[in-house]
């Protein structure tokens, strides 16, 4: 398959006494691109929610989240026929891979306007995606669902206000989606404590998850958030391939 438009990252996590891998896959492939390689990646299920599909911004979305998904878990499989894969909804509309010897490897979607992205990750090491464009229209709407403390912090960051809201957003709705329920707890609950600074990279820490922490970047005009545990550490080429996406964008 084509690798233009995909963008792909290992990434090394490193904790006190364990090490672990996880497999980054972003793209803007096009809705031509996605449908003319359809056998090449959707599962005869997928295939069947596919064609029930009418609006094109679901198509597109529906289309991009299982292409980078498929792309980011067979970095484990290794499976040369990725409609193989099938990528189901659990019953809180969570990703779950259904593959023969999958060995617990899960995976986070995300889609905004013509992005999509997919992290691959063992379940021994829970992670998240957010990926969301930065509209200056939607700045309102974010601030409405921030918190005082959150309002301050995007105030210090050295970040145009859209993109500055933006940011949290991700960084709430990625940690939301570790525990699988999105956004149907309230948001002051996954409420952003502090954000420093490292490279190009921001790094958060929560309020009332102290377990979690958020690796952050932007890149054209979009915002990307990943959660994983904070003792957990991403090793530094992870910033360079941030890096890279903001050169090319």
């Amino acid at each position: 398959m084509p690798s233009q438009k995909v963008y792909k990252h290992q990434l090394h996590l490193v904790r006190k006494d364990q090490k672990y891998q996880a497999f980054l896959c972003l793209s803007n492939q096009t809705i031509d691109f996605l449908t003319e390689q359809l056998n090449d990646y959707l599962h005869p299920k997928e295939w069947t929610i596919f064609q029930a599909l009418k609006a094109p911004k679901r198509i597109h979305s529906y289309a991009i989240g299982r292409y980078c998904a498929k792309l980011a878990s067979n970095f484990f499989f290794n499976e040369q026929n990725l409609a193989k894969i099938n990528i189901s909804s659990g019953v809180f509309e969570h990703p779950t891979i259904e593959y023969p010897w999958h060995e617990n490897i899960r995976v986070s979607i995300s889609h905004s306007d013509q992005w999509g992205g997919a992290i691959s990750f063992s379940e021994k090491h829970p992670m998240a995606i957010d990926l969301e464009v930065i509209n200056p229209d939607r700045k309102s709407t974010i601030a409405s669902q921030l918190t005082v403390h959150e309002l301050k912090i995007i105030q210090n960051l050295p970040l145009e206000s859209a993109a500055a809201h933006t940011l949290i957003w991700t960084l709430k709705e990625a940690l939301s989606k570790v525990f699988f329920c999105g956004l149907m707890t309230p948001l002051k609950v996954f409420e952003v404590e502090v954000v420093s600074i490292e490279n190009n990279l921001f790094i958060s820490k929560f309020k009332n998850f102290g377990q979690y922490k958020g690796y952050s970047f932007l890149f054209g005009s979009m915002a990307l958030s990943i959660t994983l545990p904070a003792r957990s550490s991403i090793q530094s080429d992870f910033s360079a391939f941030a890096s890279s996406l903001q050169a090319n964008f």
